[in-house]
């Protein structure tokens, strides 16, 4: 049966029927760019509502309803439209997108149609409804899996259907706040997954289990560990009736801070600064590179090492200096491996060969499409201030390039 409407539900669902008899676009992000007020009373409403309920209530069907999306946004500063103005509010602005989303809170950076092409909304245990993820139809989302009888914790979330967790988080700072939103209690909720441990006796002979069992105690392991090993009910109960994990391996007779000593030493590749020093002279005869940057991000990376040579030596350099490098020269080298185009002439020389060969040397194009050379804009900005200048000194005018969608298929 269904449940009876007040009389202001019963109005906003009449008004509802009547924009969806003149055709008037119902997806979530039009009503709100249309009529914001209809949009503000619907999730006004307690208990929770939600716009899937009041468009059930006015009997439409959501798969019938005109979706719109908005394809351009507009610069607050020029009141030109683009796609997207983050390239151009830092080209012919000079403000970057986070300053410029500063002064404009209210601003968007991306059109509606391009941020639902970028969306990652893969079906999960529900269905998707709408074409772009809001924070109302986060809201719905919660209140349609709790409808169904569906699990709204988050470890189950985070499993199942990650990226909605991810944008409840992004869109009201926490899971908790998520639920409340939603008009749920989040404490009702974490007693609900707690079922497997409903008392510390539970938790504390479980850990114990565990370790005469040899299976991992760090909280890692218990959250992403081997899929037959893991337990995150352990954890979020053990934190929940002891303060903190460790606390609750205190309360079952295990101490911590050894247990997490030996876990770390059991996986640590570099034992001692020794170690550290061996690998840093391996790799230098092998013909690595051995500047931080290239041993935290390059494709021959080895993060473990940077990580044991800060701790052994404080320092990236001190570890240098330990290993009997300069590690001003080896910053050097850094600088001339990694820059491609070392001054003005290199930078000059690249825009006529890619003239040349027929290759885009628009900025837009250079920067993020099928021929994108970011280092090249880069060094260009650096040198001549400017892509436009870069481009003179080349002897090509700007203005007769025309401009080409740095948003081309790749």
């Amino acid at each position: 049966m269904k449940p009876k409407l007040t009389k202001l539900q019963r109005e906003l669902a009449r008004r509802i029927r009547g924009l969806f008899a003149h055709g008037e676009p119902l997806n979530i992000c039009a009503v709100k760019r249309n009529h914001p007020e209809l949009m503000q009373a619907v999730y006004a409403i307690k208990p929770f509502w939600g716009w899937k309920r009041a468009l059930e209530a006015a009997g439409i069907d959501y798969s019938k309803i005109k979706v719109q999306l908005e394809p351009y946004v507009v610069c607050r500063i020029c009141g030109q439209y683009f796609a997207s103005v983050a390239w151009h509010v830092r080209r012919v602005h000079g403000v970057d997108k986070d300053d410029y989303l500063m002064d404009y809170p209210d601003a968007e950076s991306v059109s509606e149609e391009l941020r639902a092409r970028g969306s990652k909304m893969k079906n999960g245990p529900l269905k998707h409804w709408e074409p772009l993820w809001t924070p109302e139809y986060v809201l719905d989302r919660v209140a349609e899996y709790r409808r169904r009888k569906l699990p709204v914790n988050e470890t189950w979330l985070s499993r199942h259907d990650i990226s909605f967790h991810a944008q409840g988080i992004l869109c009201f700072g926490s899971w908790s706040k998520t639920l409340a939103g939603a008009g749920l209690d989040p404490a009702s909720i974490y007693h609900e997954f707690r079922w497997r441990y409903p008392r510390k006796e539970d938790v504390v002979e479980a850990i114990r289990q565990r370790h005469r069992s040899g299976w991992p105690l760090g909280v890692a392991a218990l959250h992403f560990g081997a899929r037959q090993r893991r337990d995150s009910a352990l954890v979020r109960s053990g934190k929940a009736y002891f303060g903190s994990w460790p606390a609750a391996l205190v309360a079952a007779g295990i101490d911590a801070r050894r247990l997490q000593q030996m876990a770390f030493r059991a996986h640590r590749r570099y034992p001692d600064g020794q170690a550290v020093i061996r690998e840093l002279m391996r790799r230098r005869q092998a013909g690595l590179a051995i500047n931080r940057v290239a041993v935290d991000r390059c494709p021959h990376a080895n993060k473990a090492l940077a990580r044991s040579a800060v701790e052994y030596f404080g320092s990236w350099n001190a570890a240098l200096k330990a290993a009997g490098f300069a590690p001003a020269v080896i910053a050097e080298e850094k600088f001339r491996r990694l820059r491609r185009y070392p001054d003005a002439n290199a930078v000059v020389r690249e825009i006529l060969r890619r003239r040349r060969a027929g290759l885009p040397v628009a900025g837009d194009a250079l920067y993020a499409g099928p021929h994108r050379d970011q280092a090249l804009t880069k060094m260009a900005r650096a040198l001549f201030s400017s892509w436009r200048n870069a481009l003179k000194a080349a002897g090509i005018y700007p203005d007769t390039i025309p401009r080409q969608s740095r948003w081309a298929a790749k």
